[in-house]
């Protein structure tokens, strides 16, 4: 859930993200870029940016305003299975 808790991320093994509006169900933003989909999703404290923990063995850090991919974080030998963000971000 976004910080607003208006809204939620949720991550697919079709390597899309999505953003959602809780009150209607309707999906507000699909972005691209999990490539081989995404286990695990986490909001920063702020709710400008979320981390998706990939099958391919990547976090990749995502803008929530426009999707952008911000950076990627490689190195595990697996899938990515959790993620979480810090409170100070």
């Amino acid at each position: 859930m976004l910080p607003d808790g208006r809204r939620v991320v949720s991550g697919s093994s079709d390597a899309s993200l999505r953003i959602w509006d809780i009150a209607s169900g309707r999906s507000l933003a699909v972005w691209d870029g999990a490539h081989l989909g995404a286990y695990a999703v986490a909001a920063a404290p702020g709710g400008t940016r979320v981390a998706a923990g990939c099958k391919e063995g990547v976090v990749r850090e995502f803008s929530t305003a426009d999707g952008r991919l911000l950076r990627e974080l490689a190195g595990h030998r697996g899938g990515v299975l959790a993620v979480t963000v810090s409170a100070d971000g």
